[in-house]
């Protein structure tokens, strides 16, 4: 291993190119450590902050409770509906918040929810989670939220998508400079928009899913108050979710450094070694 590492970020391919190289690496471990001691701490202070809102609101806030006695009402009209608080049915703790539509089992085709325990008669929680339900189940949504709840699951595979993009980006980037031609920007680009795209249907599902929870709070008769609340609270959890492109985009910009490094360093070197009169 430590032999190829040797071979793969060799400077033999001349001042120019191994510094196009070692700028990729740089910007890559730049963008990872900006999230280690910029963002990481902000991600600490959000979700102490929503955790805090949570507990305030699951103790002192009446209308929050009122509500969510409310839509949790109207969700379990529908005899295809499962709400589960605090712990499942089995009896098994529940961790975070979450919901979806069963996939197997004799429960298959119902939509559920579980909300934890410090979740229970918050509106806002409940009903973004509703949110959820209601892009994956109403034929009727609109097809932006559906088609993002859809292929959500591409957002947990983010950083390999971003790390081969990034190897994919640099290899390319080194064939044209062997042939003498120019990198464009959109080859340049590529794997930090790769990492972005792969955040961006968990970002839309998510917003979407708040979208119309808010909608849900709104007709339920939540004052301005909860509701001004209830938005604050789904900023701060969009923007959650949103911190991890920075380092997956680090993540991209190493791989371009490697797929650089591995072009001018070893396929060329092997193309020289079997022609060794060219």
């Amino acid at each position: 291993m430590i032999i190829l590492l040797r071979r793969l970020f060799s400077k033999g391919d001349g001042d120019k190119k191994s510094n196009k190289t070692r700028n990729s690496l740089a910007a890559g471990v730049g963008l990872i450590g900006t999230e280690a001691v910029a963002l990481n701490p902000l991600i600490y202070k959000l979700n102490k902050n929503v955790d805090k809102n949570i507990k305030e609101t699951h103790k002192k806030d009446k209308e929050s409770h009122k509500i969510y006695k409310k839509i949790k009402k109207d969700f379990l009209k529908d005899p295809n509906s499962m709400l589960e608080e605090g712990k499942t049915r089995s009896g098994d703790i529940i961790r975070e918040d979450v919901s979806g539509i069963v996939s197997e089992g004799p429960s298959k085709g119902k939509k559920i929810i579980r909300i934890s325990g410090g979740s229970t008669k918050d509106a806002s929680i409940l009903s973004h989670e509703m949110g959820h339900i209601h892009y994956l189940s109403n034929p009727k949504a609109d097809k932006i939220g559906k088609y993002a709840h859809k292929i959500d699951s591409i957002s947990d595979n983010s950083t390999l998508i971003g790390l081969g993009a990034g190897i994919a980006s640099g290899v390319r980037s080194a064939k044209k400079e062997e042939k003498g031609e120019k990198e464009g920007l959109v080859n340049r680009s590529s794997g930090a928009l790769a990492s972005i795209g792969a955040h961006l249907p968990r970002l839309v599902a998510e917003g979407k899913a708040s979208q119309h929870g808010y909608k849900l709070m709104k007709n339920a008769g939540a004052s301005k108050r909860l509701l001004k609340s209830a938005k604050g609270n789904y900023k701060k959890a969009l923007l959650l979710h949103s911190v991890g492109i920075v380092s997956d985009i680090g993540i991209s910009e190493l791989g371009r450094s490697a797929g650089r490094a591995y072009y001018n360093n070893i396929i060329k070197t092997d193309k020289k070694d079997d022609n060794p009169k060219k």
